[in-house]
């Protein structure tokens, strides 16, 4: 780990990224071959590209910010957790290098991001970066439809590259385990991971399924909104009626809570459950679903022996 901070942070570098691509999109735009015409579902242009970028951001730090004040002001809706942090810690389990090294990853994440979005816009964004608002008139139930569709086998991508860190030393050592350093997560840890690990969930997630299943004008745009409120909310360290996107999936088959995620954040390497991004389907059927303690009567009715509990709680940090 890199003992010294970053010269700036990743906020500035996002800025400057958005800024620099804003000034020179006319050029961006004679690369991808010249100005989208306007047609039907055309995709995003440039300046909608960037709008989008603005857009998710101001999104992701209201939104976590909102989550951190609930947080703070509801000690009665904190998740149950069975770990405490220790003094040389801050309040979600990292040390001051552990914090130091973040901060570079941050940056990294943004470049590759902003690489990614910049690279697939000028690929193919028809495919990748469709409208906001589709010219066609759309019917509701086969949007929603497919969207759910679309989600499943989203999640069912996660679902594996999610285990595989877990299972596979060298992507634990190496990546994932610096996601878990945070073993008492709130929502501005969400994407708080190994730079390289960011950059293979958003391959994944974000332009694999989407290649293979596109969502369409709109609909795109609403699928990507929830999934971002929900990979912070199950980052949040909260229950209740606080994570909204929780309860909007709460209908599809297996889903999950917050308390889930929560739960496998408390281990490390040996947490080998509850790898599901949205719904909870996929830990169901591949046998990894493990219910969280919600109070400490459930903890000892889910494991009677303390010595066992003690045990595999306190090994947890010596598998990272």
């Amino acid at each position: 780990m890199l003992s010294y901070p970053p010269p700036v942070s990743s906020d500035l570098v996002q800025l400057f990224l958005v800024a620099t691509t804003w000034s020179f999109g006319g050029i961006l735009n004679k690369i991808r071959g010249g100005q989208c015409e306007k047609e039907d579902d055309t995709p995003l242009s440039i300046d909608g590209l960037v709008m989008y970028m603005v857009v998710s951001t101001v999104i992701n730090a209201g939104y976590t910010a909102w989550l951190k004040y609930i947080h703070k002001i509801r000690p009665q809706d904190h998740v149950y957790s069975v770990r405490q942090v220790k003094v040389n810690e801050d309040a979600c389990g990292r040390t001051a290098e552990q914090l130091r090294s973040l901060e570079w990853h941050n940056i990294g994440t943004t470049l590759f991001d902003y690489l990614f979005a910049i690279g697939s816009w000028i690929l193919n964004a028809e495919v990748f970066w469709p409208a906001f608002v589709s010219s066609k008139p759309l019917n509701p139930i086969i949007e929603l439809c497919y969207a759910v569709f679309h989600l499943y086998i989203l999640s069912f991508f996660m679902y594996w590259t999610h285990r595989t860190y877990h299972q596979n030393e060298y992507l634990w050592n190496y990546l994932h385990s610096v996601h878990h350093w945070a073993y008492r997560p709130q929502a501005h840890n969400t994407f708080e991971d190994h730079c390289v690990e960011n950059a293979l969930n958003a391959l994944v997630g974000n332009y694999l399924a989407q290649y293979l299943f596109p969502l369409g004008p709109t609909t795109f745009h609403l699928v990507r909104l929830l999934r971002l409120l929900e990979s912070l909310e199950k980052h949040s360290g909260l229950v209740g009626w606080w994570n909204f996107a929780y309860s909007l999936q709460s209908f599809l088959p297996g889903s999950q809570k917050p308390q889930h995620h929560d739960f496998h954040h408390s281990g490390n390497k040996c947490s080998n459950y509850s790898f599901s991004a949205v719904g909870g389907l996929w830990d169901v059927i591949f046998g990894t679903r493990k219910e969280p303690w919600t109070n400490f009567a459930t903890r000892q009715q889910k494991s009677p022996s303390p010595k066992a509990v003690a045990s595999d709680f306190d090994s947890f940090k010596k598998d990272s």
